[in-house]
């Protein structure tokens, strides 16, 4: 320890500098990595939505797109929903454009692949705006029940129709 004003000051309060040694072994570190080992090995389920520049030609939009999911599937993503939401009217001028192509695309990934998507997001200038969210296991749960009820009630074909068509003798339209 350096025999400076404040280490003086620490060493009085019983602060040590760095991280504590036992035996030549770093017992913080061995923490910190087997924590980070731990966390890169848990999936999450995320979703990301981004913004294309419509004005670009669909082939354009297109490797934009692939290229956003190469990152998700080389970093150890495996994409489960892929939704393309066409040319939509922008509420705001972003960059001076009115109009982008959205794209919404569900996947299962690692914690340090979203840095890396985001990231790559900031890198093209393709992409006007992103949202990347981790889904809840409360959102997950009511997804999965919203699901399960839509198959369990069948269609009502007893509906009388909303409006009758006139018919001829014949059985021809009016």
């Amino acid at each position: 320890m350096r025999n400076t004003p404040c280490s003086s000051l620490a060493s009085s309060w019983g602060v040590r500098e760095g991280p504590s040694k036992t035996a030549g072994r770093n017992v913080t570190g061995n923490i910190e990595v087997q924590r980070e080992e731990q966390m890169s090995s848990t999936k999450n389920i995320y979703e990301t939505t981004f913004i294309v520049n419509a004005s670009l030609d669909d082939a354009q939009i297109e490797t934009a797109i692939a290229r956003v999911q190469d990152t998700i599937t080389k970093n150890g993503g495996t994409i489960t929903a892929l939704n393309k939401w066409g040319r939509k009217r922008l509420a705001y001028s972003i960059n001076k454009k009115t109009t982008g192509y959205y794209c919404n695309i569900e996947f299962e990934g690692p914690g340090s692949l979203i840095a890396l998507l985001e990231r790559s997001y900031q890198l093209d200038e393709l992409i006007l705006r992103y949202l990347t969210i981790r889904l809840s296991k409360n959102a997950l749960k009511a997804r999965a029940q919203a699901i399960l009820q839509a198959k369990a009630v069948p269609p009502d074909e007893t509906r009388e129709p909303l409006f009758e068509e006139k018919v001829n003798e014949e059985g021809e339209p009016k």
